[in-house]
């Protein structure tokens, strides 16, 4: 773990809503969560 983690109002406003990155204050043990991507292609 960080032992400076980044204010969660600091990134809330670098990142407003609608934007790729999500925080969740929780408190203790805060998670900045990265957006899954996956691409499926099927064989003509």
């Amino acid at each position: 773990l960080l032992a400076d983690k980044p204010d969660p109002a600091a990134l809330a406003a670098a990142f407003p809503k609608g934007t790729w990155l999500r925080i969740y204050d929780y408190g203790v043990g805060d998670q900045v969560q990265w957006p899954s991507i996956a691409a499926f292609a099927t064989p003509e």
